[in-house]
Order: C-alpha cells, then structure tokens, then sequence
C-alpha cells in the first residue's frame, strides 16, 4: 500500500538524486584537478548528499555511518584550513 511516508521517502530519494547530478560537475572538475573556487564546498554538498541517500535508501548501515565519518572528517579539515587561511 501507498503509504504517505513511503511516497514521502521516494520523493526526498528523487530530490536528493537530482541534487546530486547537479553537484558532480563540481566534484569531476576537482578530481582533474581544474576546481573552481567554490568547487570545494560543492564537493562537501556531494558527500552530505550521499550521506543522506543511504539513510534514505537504508543501502547498509555501515555504508551510511562511513559515510557520516567521512563526512564530518572532510568538513573539520575544510574548516580549519578555510579558518587559517581567511585573513
């Protein structure tokens, strides 16, 4: 049956999906090492986006916990490094 909360989940995965298409060319040009600017915040949207895709999608518990790892690990180097920089 067509719960609300299940139509709710397929919406927020379709949503989470196209917002991840829209943040790889970010990732891509940061990968051949041609960022831009603010490619690198776009690089910390992507992973968030892939942190929430797992929980959503319930791919596996370990993948979404690595994830959320490497998540926060990415955003406190940024952080700092952005902090140290930002004169």
């Amino acid at each position: 049956m067509l719960t609300p909360e299940y139509l709710l989940r397929c919406a927020s995965i379709g949503a989470w999906l196209i917002c991840l298409g829209s943040l790889s060319p970010a990732v891509a040009r940061l990968l051949i090492a041609k960022g831009r600017y603010l490619d690198p915040i776009w690089a910390i949207a992507f992973l968030l986006v892939l942190n929430r895709l797992s929980f959503l999608a319930r791919v596996s518990s370990t993948f979404s916990l690595v994830t959320a790892l490497f998540l926060a690990l990415v955003m406190a180097g940024f952080s700092t490094w952005y902090q140290r920089h930002d004169a």
